[in-house]
């Protein structure tokens, strides 16, 4: 496999367990151990986080020399990545209606 076919590959199957929910919300993504599991290197696990987090589908930290990345999407949040994606939205609106979110969020947590 090329190192293209392993990052698409790696990319597409994170993506995928991102929007059906098998990475939820707050759900730690460990790059060692992602690799491990898909049985490639570090790098394309990078490169496919580093992809989701220009998404919007991933937030990347650092802890202790240990990258970790939170799957940061709700339903409603994937679903507006995905109607940005398809050209659907505008950036405009998309980070409009992500500002609606994050104060319904703020609303419903006090």
């Amino acid at each position: 496999m090329t190192p293209a076919s392993k990052q698409e590959r790696t990319y597409a199957i994170l993506r995928e367990r991102i929007l059906d929910g098998t990475y939820g919300p707050n759900h730690r993504l460990v790059i060692d151990a992602l690799a491990r599991e898909l049985a490639v290197s570090q790098m394309p696990v990078r490169d496919a986080l580093s992809r989701l987090a220009a998404e919007g589908a991933v937030e990347i930290r650092s802890k202790r020399y240990q990258k970790m990345v939170r799957s940061v999407l709700t339903a409603q949040r994937q679903r507006l990545v995905e109607l940005r994606n398809r050209g659907e939205i505008s950036n405009e609106v998309m980070h409009r209606l992500e500002r609606e979110l994050d104060l319904e969020d703020e609303r419903l947590e006090i």
